[in-house]
């Protein structure tokens, strides 16, 4: 594991890297989002098309199937108690952003980004 700062905008208040394969978006990662984070996926997925031209879609939650290339975005009111905040947690297959409020989840996509 490297000791070199990641450079994340916005900076997270704490970072905690793991061992284990790096995320790979492609173009048939699927976003995943609750009707309250509607608009968080979609500035992700307008984001994403912007850049690679992939037209990922938007799917509910228990529509893809558990090894499906995914993008997450959850709500969890005990997430944290900063509206803004959230968590982003990449593994090899997925990432999933938490927030407790629908602008915590627009910062975790900023942050993926």
């Amino acid at each position: 594991m490297s000791s070199t700062p990641l450079p994340l905008i916005p900076q997270p208040i704490s970072i905690r890297r793991l061992d284990g394969p790096d995320f790979a978006l492609t173009a048939d990662t699927v976003i995943i989002a609750a009707a309250e984070l509607q608009s968080a996926a979609q500035t992700l997925a307008v984001r994403i098309k912007t850049g690679t031209h992939w037209d990922l879609p938007i799917i509910s939650a228990g529509d893809a199937a558990e090894n499906t290339s995914r993008i997450e975005f959850r709500l969890d009111e005990n997430a944290t108690a900063n509206p803004e905040g959230y968590t982003l947690k990449v593994a090899a297959n997925h990432v999933v952003i938490t927030s407790s409020q629908p602008a915590g989840a627009f910062y975790g996509s900023q942050t993926f980004l």
